[in-house]
């Protein structure tokens, strides 16, 4: 009884394993696919023909199985012409000079007049001026895949390992032993859960050179492309279906995407790049690629292949044009990624893009710990990540061409980037930056850009710096409704210029409030999820959902002797910089707050400028020689595109300059630049219920099972595949059965008989 008691797992593992090896051999047919068979043979060095209506497979032609644990030989400078389901030829895109991309892209928000009740005085927008001009409501799903079991990759996988210093090492081949039908399973899961349908789903498969200077990708074995892939990546079959209703696929090889993004040497050059990054293994590399899918629409929901939504999600899970993306953010008290700079050795797991991105947006922003995302679906928004690779391209190109995670790099120079935290963060801060920027600049700074004696006056006003009402000890429940010194008498004898700050309470993301939001739009609000802070509220307090976010500052750090001195004046952008970046940002933190809490319950009134504000651009500040590239033309109201705050120039003009005006010498509203700048950033943090779990043996699988089935609340899952090897052949079938039953409505898209 001992024994059982300290060998419980032992034990359990054992006794699964005996039922599990018995269904599994009852389970096992005799039949082999063609695919298989000519695996065995090795017709023509894997150069096989393949009939699309004779296969009725529902295993091998997804895996790319194995004879006896030997690969066929294959050729690592290029490979035969292949006939398969498996592998696509093709030529690839057609270069586009840097003159005619589109390195930038807007969020879909709402108009003008819905941004000023909406943003400007937290009010609903009516749907009368929504119907008047609808926001693009376009929403796709992202998933990222390779065929680890194919066993043309593996040998390509075992040749630039073995060219490649890592640190610590990689795994080998054997890791990627084969598929359990993941993906097919995860796009029936979304296709199932998610109201409405996504516009357009995207996968984006791994290729390699092919003998003739073409490409050769893979392609899952139970996708019918059997009609053809159009140029755009659109798997064609859909209309013969008559089910326009339904999602498009789309298929994006990662030499589609992998886009060297200075441009240097044409298109001579992007085959070198193409050359020096592909084949990849790096999960990192991919991701930081992403951008480059043509047609993503504004905001985008990114899936892992092991992702699976088990309960009805909708757009307003993911993401709307009432409070921007969804991120899922876990708390920076529980999971913190510091600022440090990139190790010269690669760290375990994640933890080198991690610290590689941290330590790089702190060069942008205030240096401070950032929190985790959470490890389910992410929103990302597809403006954030041309602007994430536009800011650190040469970082980009770096990574983009990392064939293994966590390699040793050179610190400072170059490594592995976590693009889906990098733009998240970047959102998170985009945010925070254009409130403040709108506050200090465009509204206190004004047309001349200084501040001056009337400037000090509304700053001191704002905080209630001479009000005798709040000039004293103000208790917690009179801060509901004012702003003003907090502090205890003892401490602000000790430190009189002490500002201690308590939010008021916010109705931004009172239920009723969001309810009506969203029927206004004829939208249905999130159903899997639950919001819990917008970026209108001020700075993320923390994971818990805490209504208020208390502060201090202390006047002369934050606003130095200006904020003293009668005499002194001081630029706008200059003040900005030293509230919004100095130090850890608390200033800016504190003061965001201040001005969230002076707005009222709702709306952000005390942020913005004036309606009856304009200014026409210096000619100072109106290029000579336009961009050449029309999509750089009339660009939507955005924070510069620097890597430091330091050498950036905030003023005014500078700002207003950067959308490109066609006709720069007309006025510009600084209320609706402002609304417009503020809604392109904004975000919503939220928690969602989900359960992520490894598997590695039968009795993890039936821990599993056992709780997606009893624990009801469950809206997505997780299943993260590390399954022993010992376990492989007698688990994977099983795995895969479950996904079956689970997720047993097909596809379109999907083969029929596999």
């Amino acid at each position: 009884m001992l024994f059982l008691a300290n060998h419980r797992r032992l034990v359990l593992t054992l006794v699964s394993s005996v039922v599990l090896l018995a269904l599994f051999l009852h389970s096992t047919s005799s039949s082999d696919s063609s695919i298989l068979t000519s695996l065995k043979e090795g017709k023509d060095a894997l150069s096989f023909d393949f009939d699309w209506s004779s296969s009725t497979s529902s295993t091998s032609a997804d895996e790319g199985e194995e004879e006896g644990g030997e690969v066929l030989p294959v050729k690592v400078e290029g490979q035969r012409a292949i006939k398969s389901p498996l592998y696509r030829e093709f030529e690839g895109r057609p270069f586009v000079p840097l003159d005619q991309r589109k390195p930038f892209a807007e969020v879909a928000v709402l108009g003008d007049e819905c941004l000023e009740l909406w943003i400007g005085q937290g009010l609903p927008c009516p749907p009368s001026l929504l119907d008047a001009s609808p926001p693009n409501m376009a929403f796709d799903v992202v998933w990222t895949w390779s065929n680890g079991s194919d066993p043309l990759w593996k040998p390509l996988y075992e040749h630039f390992l073995s060219l490649t210093p890592t640190s610590p090492e990689p795994p080998g081949a054997r890791h990627y032993r084969s598929t359990k039908d993941e993906l097919r399973h995860s796009l029936r899961s979304v296709m199932a859960n998610v109201v409405p349908l996504p516009r357009r789903l995207h996968l984006v498969l791994g290729d390699w050179e092919g003998e003739d200077g073409g490409r050769v990708g893979q392609m899952p074995g139970w996708l019918d492309w059997s009609a053809g892939v159009s140029e755009d990546g659109r798997v064609l079959g859909l209309e013969e279906e008559g089910e326009e209703s339904t999602s498009e696929l789309f298929v994006h090889h990662h030499s589609d995407l992998f886009i060297r993004g200075d441009g240097v040497g044409g298109e001579e050059g992007q085959r070198n790049h193409t050359r020096d990054a592909l084949p990849t293994y790096n999960s990192f590399a991919i991701e930081s690629n992403l951008h480059s899918i043509p047609g993503l629409s504004s905001t985008a929901a990114y899936f892992n292949d092991d992702f699976f939504l088990l309960k009805t999600h909708t757009r307003a899970d993911f993401t709307s044009p009432l409070y921007g993306p969804v991120l899922r953010l876990s708390s920076p008290k529980s999971y913190v990624i510091p600022p440090y700079q990139f190790p010269a050795a690669g760290c375990e797991h994640e933890w080198s893009s991690l610290l590689r991105s941290a330590w790089l947006l702190s060069q942008r922003y205030a240096r401070k710990n950032r929190g985790y995302l959470v490890h389910v679906a992410k929103s990302l928004s597809h403006p954030l990540l041309l602007e994430t690779n536009a800011i650190w391209r040469d970082d980009y190109d770096f990574s983009s061409k990392r064939r293994f995670r966590e390699t040793s790099g050179k610190a400072g120079v170059v490594g592995d980037l976590n693009t889906s935290w990098l733009s998240s963060w970047l959102l998170v801060e985009r945010a925070r930056e254009s409130v403040l920027w709108v506050w200090a600049v465009a509204r206190i700074g004004g047309q001349d850009g200084v501040w001056g004696m009337e400037e000090r006056a509304e700053v001191k006003r704002m905080l209630g710096w001479e009000d005798p009402v709040v000039s004293v000890i103000v208790q917690e429940e009179e801060l509901n409704s004012t702003v003003g010194f907090a502090a205890e008498p003892e401490t602000r004898a000790l430190d009189p210029k002490l500002v201690s700050i308590l939010q008021v309470e916010r109705e931004t993301l009172e239920v009723t409030k969001v309810d009506e939001a969203f029927q206004a739009l004829d939208e249905k609000g999130p159903l899997a999820t639950k919001y819990y802070w917008s970026s209108r509220d001020g700075p993320l307090p923390g994971l818990g959902g805490r209504k208020k976010a208390s502060c201090s500052f202390n006047v002369g750090t934050c606003f130095g002797s200006w904020f003293e001195n009668e005499d002194e004046t001081v630029s706008a952008s200059d003040m900005f910089k030293r509230i919004a970046f100095e130090g850890d940002g608390v200033c800016g933190d504190c003061i965001f707050t201040a001005l969230v809490s002076a707005s009222g319950p709702a709306g952000l009134s005390a942020v913005l400028p004036s309606s009856d504000e304009h200014l026409v651009l210096p000619q100072s500040h109106i290029s000579s020689s336009p961009p050449s590239n029309p999509n750089l033309i009339d660009l939507q109201p955005h924070m510069p595109l620097t890597r430091t705050w330091k050498d950036t120039d905030f003023s005014l003009p500078s700002v207003l300059a950067l959308t490109n005006p066609s006709d720069p010498l007309s006025a510009i509203n600084l209320r609706t630049f402002s609304l417009q700048l503020i809604a392109r950033y904004q975000w919503v943090s939220a928690t969602t219920n989900a359960l992520f779990t490894m598997v590695v043996d039968p009795h993890g699988f039936g821990e599993l099972v056992e709780k997606v089935e009893k624990e009801t609340s469950l809206v997505s899952v997780a299943t993260n595949d590390d399954i022993l090897e010992i376990w492989e052949p007698v688990l994977s079938p099983l795995v895969r059965a479950w996904y079956g039953a689970k997720w047993s409505v097909k596809g379109w898209w999907e083969r029929p008989g596999v």
